[in-house]
């Protein structure tokens, strides 16, 4: 059976507006909406990837202050992503 018989109603998990879609799969409603939740899933591989790397570092409070400031996260989150291996949702 293909997917094409049933018509969906979703919401979009970025935008939060209602679509209709063939697809069951499909979240977003519109590829402009997929490709900046791809963007944002990027940057959290990039800050998970980081933070994993660095989870013995240690430092002075203020670098580890202004790494947190450039990535755009608090400390504690910061903080919370070294330690739990950067498993952060």
């Amino acid at each position: 059976m293909t997917w094409k018989n049933h018509l969906y109603h979703r919401v979009c998990d970025l935008c939060g507006k209602p679509f209709d879609t063939y697809n069951p799969a499909q979240r977003f409603c519109s590829s402009d909406c997929a490709s900046v939740d791809a963007y944002q899933q990027e940057k959290m591989r990039t800050l998970r990837a980081r933070y994993k790397r660095d989870v013995h570092v240690t430092g002075k409070l203020s670098e580890k202050l202004a790494l947190a400031a450039k990535d755009g996260l608090s400390y504690g989150k910061s903080r919370a992503m070294r330690e739990r291996g950067a498993v952060f949702a």
